[in-house]
């Protein structure tokens, strides 16, 4: 017989089952699902490093590779990058993720960026070319027998230009490279009957080369 106080075995049980339902339906209530949305599946394809690539063009078909390599956490070091498509090689992060290599493009086209563990994204870039132009190539006596000689080159990236210089004495051998904005200028001692027509050539990045552009040198 049982007292008062003590709740039979049956009742013990329909409690019990009682709270478990209510606990049930609590963590319901709080689940994702039950709040009217649920989360998505982890998608295991997704790329958990991100690389970047930035292309500066150099003379002779070079082409300087910089960027980066990162993921949630922060920069990654010591990791290989490797390079396809237009240019072949492969360059080391350094402590900060950041790599730059320079690297000789067989030919023109989209270049390609990617960690050697296959966890990154792949990072694109095409390498362009287009033959050059000289404009308003002059020479402009300073005094003293100095000439300035200047110009503007269009058609082409700007990046790796350089303008060979000739025709008379005191320009043979003479190379400049051309400024950010296409503009090149060189001084030089042009002495008494050593005048005549100078001459300027464009040559980019890939080679290619302008028509030659003369101007007189009355001396």
């Amino acid at each position: 017989m049982f007292d008062l106080f003590t709740r039979s075995p049956r009742s013990q049980k329909a409690a019990a089952r009682t709270v478990s339902l209510r606990l049930e339906r609590l963590e319901d209530r709080l689940s994702p699902s039950g709040l009217g949305f649920s989360l998505p599946p982890p998608n295991p394809t997704l790329p958990s490093e991100t690389v970047t690539m930035n292309v500066t063009y150099d003379p002779n078909k070079q082409v300087t590779l910089t960027g980066q390599l990162s993921n949630s956490m922060g920069a990654i070091a010591n990791q290989t990058i490797n390079f396809g498509g237009a240019v072949n090689g492969t360059a080391t992060t350094d402590a900060q993720g950041n790599y730059s290599v320079t690297l000789t493009a067989s030919q023109l086209g989209q270049v390609t960026a990617a960690s050697s563990d296959g966890k990154s994204n792949t990072a694109t870039a095409t390498l362009a070319s287009q033959v050059p132009t000289i404009s308003s190539f002059t020479a402009t006596c300073e005094g003293n027998s100095v000439w300035e000689f200047e110009g503007t080159v269009t058609g082409a990236p700007t990046q790796g230009e350089v303008v060979n210089l000739g025709g008379i004495p005191a320009l043979d051998d003479v190379t400049v490279n051309v400024n950010p904005d296409g503009t090149f200028y060189v001084f030089a001692t042009v002495s008494a009957g050593n005048g005549g027509a100078a001459s300027a050539e464009a040559v980019d990045w890939w080679g290619d080369t302008s028509e030659l552009a003369t101007t007189s040198v009355p001396v």
